[in-house]
């Protein structure tokens, strides 16, 4: 990150270059903490379960109260906020985004708390779920969507190879998004919108959306080719916002090319192939662990991976939800290997 933030220093100038710096550096260091502290993993547990189930149900019950009867301080933050994609300061007319102060950054990160909570047992299972899917519906962020049935579909798959008994779980979970997704069309002014959303991923190349996210990539290919040491950091996202340049780039519809472009040809693929060693490091042996915790982590870090084809998932907030759990899945495994019981870790109730 040296290199990338001293040239950013040059490019960006030094608030959008410290701020991109703490965005992709904090979220590692915490999960390097967690991952060398293996001997506090059942404490890292119970805390991050009751963080999870409280932070889960308050958020997602708050974007469904937010998106009906929106609160005077969001339609002040829709009307001045630099986000146009969100939509009018009107009831049902703009995209739920939560506690947070964008969809962008709220769906991902409730889609990798639905994936938990599905994993967890707790009180009031079925209901968070319910409405936690209906929030993230109500984002209209199909990247997130696309994520979520990623990551349940590859949980299911890794708990069905160790029990195959199991079954019931993923039609559960698949018919509560039905039953979300069917309140949601019915019973609010919303539901024309939503269906046109999800006819919209029918018919991709019609999609203006995704138009753009071609013209994206295909411009951002040229541009990160045209320089192996990259940009520098704070030179695109959300860093920019901190610029004094009129016409700042908050907004970049590849996390993929981000990397090329912010870190660099060089720093970039040091930084991916480390990340995608760790990974296959941890994920191997995973339907064999007698932590039942374990498949869920890996679902959830797929989920995320997935989604970096549309926007930055490893930095920011996304980034710290990945980390997090990514830090979580080496804790267990070292756990794991120092011979201590796990089978009572990650399924109790709250």
């Amino acid at each position: 990150m040296v290199l990338p933030y001293v040239t950013g220093l040059f490019v960006a100038g030094t608030m959008p270059a410290t701020f991109a710096l703490a965005n992709w550096l904090a979220p590692i260091v915490f999960a390097a903490y967690l991952a060398t502290n293996s001997d506090a993993y059942p404490s890292f547990d119970s805390s991050l379960r009751k963080a999870c189930v409280i932070g889960t149900s308050l958020m997602s019950f708050y974007a469904a109260y937010q998106f009906a009867f929106p609160p005077p301080w969001d339609i002040f933050w829709i009307e001045n906020a630099p986000i146009t994609s969100v939509g009018l300061p009107l009831p049902g007319g703009f995209r739920a985004f939560g506690t947070m102060n964008s969809p962008m950054i709220f769906a991902p990160v409730l889609a990798s708390l639905i994936i938990y909570i599905f994993f967890i047992r707790i009180r009031f299972k079925v209901i968070i779920l319910f409405v936690a899917t209906a929030a993230l519906l109500l984002t209209s962020v199909r990247a997130a969507w696309g994520g979520l049935v990623i990551g349940v579909a590859l949980f299911v798959v890794l708990r069905l190879r160790k029990d195959p008994t199991s079954v019931w779980k993923p039609v559960a979970v698949g018919s509560l998004g039905v039953l979300a997704f069917l309140a949601i069309t019915v019973y609010t002014p919303y539901g024309s919108k939503l269906q046109d959303r999800f006819d919209s991923i029918g018919r991709i190349t019609e999609d203006t959306s995704f138009n753009e996210r071609l013209d994206v990539y295909e411009l951002g290919i040229r541009r990160a080719q045209s320089s192996l040491g990259g940009e520098g950091l704070g030179t695109i996202g959300t860093a920019q916002a901190l610029s004094e340049s009129s016409d700042a780039e908050t907004a970049f519809d590849s996390g993929l090319l981000q990397i090329p472009i912010s870190l660099g040809w060089i720093s970039g693929s040091w930084y991916a192939l480390l990340l995608a060693l760790a990974i296959a490091q941890l994920a191997r042996g995973v339907t064999k662990s007698a932590d039942p915790a374990m498949p869920c982590y890996l679902a959830i870090l797929v989920s995320t991976l997935v989604q970096m084809i549309f926007s930055n998932r490893l930095s920011g907030p996304a980034g710290f939800f990945f980390f997090l759990f990514l830090g979580l899945y080496a804790c267990a495994k070292t756990y794991k290997q120092h011979n201590r019981p796990l089978n009572s870790v990650g399924t109790g109730h709250l």
